[in-house]
């Protein structure tokens, strides 16, 4: 009776498995020990390093809180299944996070938790914003500053982010688009994407500017 429910428990795991819609099958490392009450076994499948690039990044719109990042990519001869990911930075513990399933030679990322070592911000500068109707038009006028500061005692790199509305009707216009420095550019979605370095203590100023 005991081994019947074990094999109705691993049925059960599996077919739950095979609803994420994706299945593999992979040879274990070593001998492993079967618990009988039915549970799940961690098995090590493999061991294989990847370089790393880490990122910070900070979207000021959505949240007031940079985020690190990491991207990689799967140089291993074997796919990464979607699940839980464990992270350890320097041998510590920093938490769970999920990812996709990653096929061989497939670049991905990884979230690593908040960066509190840099302070963003994104303020509307009322001075130079306004609302204005005439007629049946309304023309709104906006002016934000985004800012980005290094707490730390060095020198980092920041991705920050942003938008420009883009309109899908004719009775909705996009005008005097203004973003200081010049060399940002939004791409055809509106988005906005630069790097922005920081020397220790340094806070830099972003202004957008759009009429609607």
């Amino acid at each position: 009776d005991m081994l019947m429910s074990c094999l109705e428990i691993a049925v059960d795991t599996f077919a739950s498995l095979q609803k994420r819609g994706t299945t593999a099958q992979f040879n274990a490392s070593g001998r492993q020990a079967i618990r009988t009450d039915g549970k799940p076994v961690r098995v090590g499948i493999g061991d294989v390093k990847f370089d790393a690039t880490q990122r910070l990044v900070a979207a000021p719109e959505v949240s007031l809180n940079a985020v690190r990042s990491v991207d990689l990519v799967n140089t291993g001869g074997q796919p990464l299944l979607p699940g839980r990911v464990s992270l350890y930075v320097d041998g510590a513990f920093l938490g769970n996070t999920e990812m996709d399933f990653v096929a061989r030679s497939e670049p991905f990322s990884l979230f690593l938790g908040f960066a509190d070592t840099v302070k963003v911000s994104r303020e509307l500068d009322r001075q130079r914003s306004e609302l204005s109707r005439w007629g049946s038009g309304t023309r709104m006028q906006v002016s934000f500053v985004v800012s980005a500061e290094n707490l730390s005692e060095k020198a980092m790199t920041v991705q920050l982010g942003d938008r420009i509305p883009v309109s899908q009707s004719d009775d909705v216009r996009v005008r005097n688009v203004r973003i200081t420095p010049s060399t940002i550019k939004p791409n055809d979605d509106g988005l906005l994407k630069w790097d922005v370095k920081l020397a220790a203590g340094e806070k830099k100023d972003f202004r957008i500017e759009y009429a609607l």
